[in-house]
This record gives C-alpha cells, structure tokens and sequence, in this order.
C-alpha cells in the first residue's frame, strides 16, 4: 500500500499537468493511500490564504478521490468527489478553477 499524494497547480493559463510555473504547485501526502470510498473522508486541508482561488488543475493519486470547497469552512458548495483533472469542473452552474479554499480526500 501506499501513501496518500495529491499535487495541485496555481496558473489559470496553463491547465495541463506537470506544469510548475508562475504560482507553483502544492503537493499533499498523507502515511496512507485513500479508501476511495465516498461515505467517509480520509483527509482534509484547509488552504493557506494566499492559495485560495488559486487552483486551476490537480492530480490525485492511491485511489484518491477530490473535493474542492468553495469555503473555507467545508460548507456549501463544493465540487464534489473528482479523480485528477487537467482543468477544474464546473459543477451546478459553478466554476471551480480559481475557486477553491479548502479540499477533502476519499
């Protein structure tokens, strides 16, 4: 079994993977891979203030599943469980590139 490993990119021009450019990446990891279950969540991060509304791309990796929440918070709303995407959902009229302030894993 592995570990828990997500990378994030920050550049709204560039949406494609592997890319470490103006803003940068974030990468995540965890001492073990995800259950990918959705009935529970296995992590859960809270972004750093100058990352918010910065993603624009993620990778997920072990059987990880992503949500990206609007709000800080966890509250409402939120993207709902995606695996890696090259350019961030669009989910019930919303638009989740640049529009992210806190992430959970499943």
């Amino acid at each position: 079994m592995g570990r828990f490993n997500e990378q994030v990119w920050g550049d709204s021009d560039e949406r494609r993977y592997g890319y470490n450019g103006l803003f940068g990446s974030y990468t995540f990891t965890g001492a073990s891979p995800c259950t990918g279950s959705f009935s529970d969540v296995d992590y859960s991060f809270i972004l750093p203030t100058n990352w918010w509304d910065r993603i624009s791309s993620f990778r997920s990796y072990n059987v990880c599943w992503v949500d990206h929440h609007y709000w800080s918070n966890f509250g409402s709303p939120h993207s709902g469980y995606f695996p890696s995407q090259s350019t961030m959902p669009v989910v019930g009229g919303i638009n989740y590139d640049n529009n992210a302030r806190a992430i959970r894993w499943t």
